[in-house]
């Protein structure tokens, strides 16, 4: 029985719904109901606390924890993705903390199509987002800085960057600009960006994915991070969660939670999109007639570079570089990993 079923809040004791054993905050069997009378006080709460997790590692303030003890050390499995996080988690020495709420929404397709498209689908924005580009909300979505600050990021182990200029919307701009020029600023000075990372932020989005369904999205300073649960071959759940830097006034608190609500999360017009045709894609690919066609996944292949001053695989936005290196690591983990043998999809 799950014990903890809110998603924030804190407690000392936890205590199972279903039979009342209680735990403490370190996973300790604390309380067992009738101890004397169902178990003659024989049974040993030292040996029936929480199974413990074996492998817990924190970056930027984001826990990963793995139920594989063999697993590599976190920062070797982030690599050269953490050149690339430290553009949305490193901003404040003060760290990060979470706007209350976590947006869950359930919808018909694969996890795979929302991690893909965190890991650098920008090809799709002018269109499945056009709306929200008429309305002005961002009034463009890269392109003018390719390879310098529009590009895409294949990288080791799976994981995707995409990185773009955007505009600041003309109601924010007053607002944010002016805090993201003195954060990165402040930056450079205490050593946490170079000059390369730090000419990227203002103005910037950064959208990526851990592999396999860890995802984040840093838009014009709103920073959003969310995971693809898995519920089925055609169904997924979205959890969402805004973050803001500790040391943020409230006026740009206000205006990263407006945005926020306006583009992103359940009820956002970036993320209805999104959802909408996800949802499209998995209906079609549910056909056995379709099993029979391949899937075209050649944008920009063959035509990446490296670059002296950034990790990484890159190639000029829009590409599809970053979605290969998903998929092929999905591929590897499926057909030689520990999955091998089950079901491919």
């Amino acid at each position: 029985m799950r014990l903890c079923r809110v998603d924030d809040g804190n407690a000392q004791r936890l205590t199972c719904p279903f039979r009342g054993w209680t735990y403490d905050s370190s996973g300790k069997l604390v309380a067992v109901p009738q101890f004397q009378n169902a178990y003659f006080g024989e049974l040993d709460r030292e040996q029936w606390g929480l199974i413990e997790v074996p492998r817990v590692q924190a970056y930027r303030g984001l826990i990963f924890a793995c139920i594989d003890p063999g697993v590599p050390d976190l920062n070797a499995y982030l690599g050269d993705a953490r050149w690339y996080l430290d553009l949305a988690f490193g901003l404040s020495s003060e760290g990060l903390e979470a706007l209350s709420g976590t947006q869950k929404w359930t919808l018909n397709s694969n996890w795979k199509l929302g991690a893909e498209n965190f890991a650098g689908d920008n090809y799709h924005t002018q269109i499945t987002h056009a709306s929200f580009i008429t309305l002005g909300q961002v009034t463009q979505f890269g392109g003018r800085q390719p390879w310098e600050r529009d590009f895409e990021v294949k990288l080791e182990g799976g994981h995707g960057i995409l990185c773009i200029t955007g505009e600041y919307p003309p109601d924010v701009e007053p607002t944010l600009r002016p805090y993201f020029e003195r954060l990165t600023e402040k930056c450079v000075r205490e050593g946490r960006l170079n000059e390369t990372q730090a000419r990227m932020v203002v103005g910037g989005v950064h959208v990526g994915t851990i592999f396999p369904n860890f995802s984040y999205s840093r838009v014009l300073g709103c920073l959003t991070v969310r995971n693809w649960h898995p519920r089925g071959v055609d169904r997924m759940e979205a959890w969402v969660t805004g973050l803001i830097e500790k040391d943020a006034p409230e006026a740009i608190r206000q205006v990263c939670r407006r945005m926020m609500i306006r583009g992103l999360g359940a009820s956002g017009l970036i993320e209805m999109d999104d959802t909408e045709v996800w949802n499209g894609c998995q209906e079609t690919l549910r056909g056995a007639f379709r099993a029979d066609f391949p899937v075209n996944y050649q944008m920009g292949a063959g035509h990446e570079r490296r670059e002296a001053d950034r990790p990484g695989l890159i190639c000029a936005s829009p590409k599809e570089a970053s979605c290969f290196g998903f998929y092929e690591r999905w591929v590897e983990l499926m057909n030689h990993g520990d999955g091998a043998g089950r079901s491919k999809r």
